[in-house]
């Protein structure tokens, strides 16, 4: 009788102790806690056959591009930080100290162009520095809004695939390749002519300014442009493989191949031209 008195109340308490309705704790305030601000490693670089490839960007950063000494180029982001596992090379590669500046020191036998590849969306934009851009071949897809228009730039070829572009030369340019969505300009201190069998096409007004300007005179040459301007000290020759909508105020001479040397067009301040084929 006496254990399952005590049983009884060993399971009495079992269940009360299971069923208790708990205590009512004092209000707490919720608050946020703020975590510390993290970048992470969004580009990444490598030197593959003699070329040095930028790529792996977040979509929004912008690349600023300057040759700060000879055989030395820096590579900037402004919204995001090179991935500091590619720093393998030993002396070819330096970052900073917040990932943010890359600057390689090589000469053109070890790296003789640079590419820049957009990654999971376009930059916002590739810019040059202070002191300028100084390179033999410089490739840009995806590019935002391009603009290298410092006097000290200097480049032998250049591609670009960008929403617009903004160029600078202070000599000789050759064209290897332009697509732009919107408006393309191009200053060159020399000549500006294109690589055989490229393709420039603009979808705005493409503008040229140089000594002598030479586009889409090759069989295999694919050139389209919404509008043309040029101006130029020597000889232009340019073929388009549509209509030519010249767009320019100053006084242009055209003539029509396979004329009279009589059959020649001089039109002053000529807007909106169109369709005046050489």
């Amino acid at each position: 009788m006496f254990l399952r008195l005590q049983l009884s109340r060993q399971l009495s308490r079992l269940r009360s102790s299971l069923f208790r309705r708990p205590k009512r704790a004092g209000r707490r305030r919720l608050s946020v806690l703020k975590l510390e601000d993290r970048r992470l490693p969004d580009a990444s670089f490598a030197v593959v056959g003699g070329a040095l490839v930028l790529n792996g960007f977040d979509a929004g950063d912008t690349l600023t591009i300057e040759t700060t000494a000879p055989d030395q180029n820096q590579f900037t982001l402004t919204n995001g930080i090179w991935d500091a596992s590619d720093d393998d090379s030993g002396d070819l590669f330096t970052l900073s100290a917040g990932g943010q500046v890359l600057t390689v020191n090589a000469s053109p036998d070890v790296v003789n162009r640079v590419a820049v590849h957009s990654g999971a969306g376009d930059l916002a934009g590739v810019n040059d520095g202070d002191a300028g851009v100084q390179m033999r071949l410089l490739g840009i897809r995806g590019g935002g809004d391009v603009v290298l228009d410092n006097p000290a730039n200097n480049f032998q070829i250049i591609s670009a695939e960008a929403e617009s572009l903004v160029l600078t030369d202070s000599d000789d340019i050759a064209l290897n390749g332009i697509t732009v969505s919107d408006s393309l300009s191009i200053s060159a201190g020399g000549s500006i002519n294109d690589v055989a069998g490229t393709v420039l096409d603009v979808g705005g007004n493409a503008s040229f300014r140089g000594t002598d300007i030479v586009l889409g005179n090759n069989a295999a040459d694919t050139t389209n442009f919404g509008s043309l301007s040029f101006s130029a000290s020597g000889d232009v020759v340019i073929s388009e493989d549509s209509g030519t909508q010249i767009s320019t105020s100053d006084d242009i001479t055209m003539v029509r191949r396979g004329k009279s040397d009589a059959d020649v067009y001089r039109r002053a301040g000529c807007d909106q031209c169109r369709d005046h084929r050489r």
